[in-house]
């Protein structure tokens, strides 16, 4: 099977991984938007609606890896685009202001219930597909290195989605009209790309993968989850993902807590930016090397890194570089440069971990979907500790995760 045969499937998955990188973005700015709408000053009501949005993960993460086991690609895809589709239609609704009239206390409207229901659906539908698309290539090319590459080359449009609701949320904060109204128009248009995909979708002759007949089919829970590369693997993936939220999000918020309002945003879709990037290089770069050196290489990097910004803010906090008419923090260069190589761990952990399965791919794949819930479950720990303690703490979090990613590639031989 070659991707020509397969080119609406591939496109498809392009679409669905879009989608949810511009939905998974939006999750943690709108809830700082919600908390400064309601005058809350806790930073974790502000994340509480991103908690939701990777809860899903966790409660039907391995429920999806079964539906898709059951129903196949097709039907599990449509599913994906449904959740999609209600669940920011239902954000939309949250930010128009008839819902605003009515409060269950004095200062939670029905709204924000609404949105939180919005986002906790669409992360069920980003569940779906974070499901899918990974077993999904490598059924289409294989495991290995080519299979691997455009798992970062989806990867890198998942973010390159993902910083287009950053640098649309900076512009327009620097239009001084960032409010639930511009977000409602937003999610409009996000809405009617759901529904136009998803009719796609519905008329797609997407093929059906047949099942192999090898013994590894029939491998169980508790066989699964004794394998030590696998469940390993797990946990990687899990602070992974509390990385890839919470080193972008608190960056942002540690640069409007100085002032930075106007450049937080965009930063933020600058280190999305860099993700798409390093993933597009990734794409070239993974069919030569492969995903351990690729892994080792890249938490080492980033270990550097947030040392070095640790530093800088820590003793020189007031530095600043020029970039056109801005004023940008050096520390925060150094965090948006994490981008570059956090971008390759997600498909380099899927593939490290389900080497030797693939047979399994479906069901394992449903048990990676729990540990995404890393992404909600970091994010709001840090919050805690970024009140408590301020933003170097939370960073050293971020290290961490960082060295277990490390010990894990260089490693990964002798599990």
């Amino acid at each position: 099977m070659t991707i020509k045969k397969e080119t609406i499937t591939i496109f498809i998955i392009f679409v669905l991984c879009s989608l949810m990188g511009f939905s998974t973005c939006l999750a943690a700015p709108l809830g700082n938007i919600w908390q400064n709408f309601l005058g809350i000053k806790s930073n974790s009501f502000g994340m509480f609606g991103n908690l939701l949005c990777f809860l899903p993960y966790f409660l039907f993460g391995y429920l999806a890896g079964n539906i898709l086991e059951k129903l196949g690609y097709k039907k599990t895809i449509i599913i994906a685009f449904l959740l999609g589709f209600l669940g920011i239609t239902i954000q939309y609704l949250s930010c128009k202001n008839f819902f605003l009239k009515f409060y269950f206390s004095e200062k939670l409207p029905l709204s924000i219930f609404i949105y939180f229901l919005g986002a906790f659906i669409s992360g069920t539908s980003n569940c779906f597909i974070n499901t899918l698309y990974n077993p999904l290539i490598n059924h289409l090319l294989g495991e290995g290195n080519k299979a691997n590459s455009l798992n970062i080359l989806v990867c890198g449009v998942n973010s390159f989605s993902g910083s287009i609701a950053f640098f649309l949320l900076g512009f327009f904060r620097y239009k001084n009209i960032l409010n639930l109204s511009s977000i409602s128009k937003m999610l409009l248009l996000v809405v009617f790309i759901f529904l136009i995909t998803m009719i796609i979708a519905f008329f797609s002759p997407i093929k059906k993968i047949e099942k192999s007949n090898s013994n590894e089919s029939s491998l169980n829970l508790k066989k699964i989850l004794s394998i030590r590369h696998f469940y390993l693997g797990m946990i990687a993936i899990f602070l992974y993902m509390g990385i890839e939220i919470g080193l972008n999000n608190y960056t942002r918020i540690a640069l409007n807590s100085m002032n930075f309002y106007q450049i937080s945003s965009f930063l933020s879709g600058i280190f999305i930016i860099f993700m798409s990037i390093g993933r597009l290089i990734g794409f070239f770069v993974g069919q030569k090397v492969s995903s351990q050196i690729l892994s080792l290489f890249s938490s080492f990097i980033c270990i550097f890194l947030c040392f070095l910004g640790i530093f800088v803010y820590k003793f020189y906090n007031n530095l600043t570089i020029s970039v056109f008419q801005y004023k940008i923090p050096l520390f925060a260069i150094f965090f948006v440069c994490c981008g570059f190589f956090i971008s390759i761990f997600s498909s380099s952990l899927f593939n490290l971990s389900l080497k030797g399965l693939k047979s399994s791919a479906e069901k394992m794949s449903g048990l990676f979907m729990t540990m995404l819930f890393g992404g909600g479950l970091i994010p709001i720990f840090q919050s805690f500790i970024f009140d408590n303690f301020g933003v170097i703490a939370t960073y050293f979090i971020s290290i961490f995760s960082f060295l277990y990613l490390f010990l894990y590639s260089k490693f990964y031989e002798k599990l």
